[in-house]
């Protein structure tokens, strides 16, 4: 966030607003990581959300004048029903939303300073006119989040702790190599990635020389409408052989050393 942005309004609440919503955004990424136990729906909840959000927050604190009030009703649908809820599709998400806005964005929160969303996780209010303070303060949060921060049971940890190991052992066990039991000369599969690279690399056409096909264009005609169109579809295939071949050349690399 650009300090322009960061003092966008003079308004008390314009800073309120945008930690609140900053620290929404990282506990609906964060929840994702627990699978079904975060989200029923692996929703794809990015920056665009978070940035549309706080843009939000700027134009609602310019319509107001000095002795209107924050419409915290507004405020609670653009987070729960638009911005954030427009991804969301299941009814029970939708209402986890519209629990999270509901219990952070009101008149409630904002007048109560001594206000955490969990231990050691304060609702920050200073009061500078750049970012550092806030930076400097993030800094000091805990490197590692424990599950209630994000509204979970403490066991979520140990489902995705456990969810992760046995994706990572799994991985492992899928990449190594694979040798027939009952055919001790049957090929494990990195001889085959080699061998079948080998014979692609041998049936890739040589790549054109620049120089040769100028001389071509010319004879045909440089200008021509068809030629045009024949030079820029041999530039194009010109790249996709390149890349097959230096694509052939680093996947045969790699199965010779897993061979070794």
């Amino acid at each position: 966030m650009s300090n322009q942005m960061f003092n966008h309004s003079s308004r008390d609440e314009y800073k309120f607003l945008l930690y609140t919503t900053s620290f929404l955004h990282t506990v609906v990424q964060e929840r994702r990581k627990f699978g079904p136990l975060g989200w029923n729906i692996p929703y794809e909840f990015n920056y665009a959300d978070w940035y549309a959000s706080c843009l939000f927050m700027q134009n609602h604190c310019d319509a107001l004048s000095k002795k209107d009030s924050i419409s915290w009703v507004t405020v609670r649908y653009m987070i729960a029903e638009v911005q954030y809820g427009g991804r969301v599709t299941d009814d029970y998400d939708k209402r986890l939303l519209n629990a999270f806005a509901s219990t952070w964005f009101s008149a409630v929160v904002y007048e109560d300073h001594s206000f955490y969303f969990y231990p050691g996780y304060p609702l920050m209010r200073y009061q500078g006119n750049n970012t550092e303070e806030y930076l400097f303060a993030i800094d000091k949060l805990p490197q590692t989040d424990p599950p209630l921060v994000y509204c979970l049971h403490p066991n979520a940890d140990i489902t995705y702790q456990t969810t992760r190991t046995n994706n990572l052992l799994t991985t492992v066990i899928e990449i190594q190599p694979k040798e027939s039991a009952g055919d001790e000369e049957a090929e494990s599969r990195e001889t085959v990635v080699a061998r079948m690279a080998k014979e692609m690399l041998e049936k890739m056409p040589p790549l054109n020389e620049p120089h040769i096909c100028r001389e071509k264009y010319k004879q045909m005609g440089a200008t021509k409408p068809l030629v045009i169109v024949l030079r820029q579809e041999i530039d194009r295939m010109q790249k996709v052989m390149k890349t097959v071949s230096t694509t052939l050349k680093d996947l045969l690399s790699l199965s010779t050393v897993l061979l070794l």
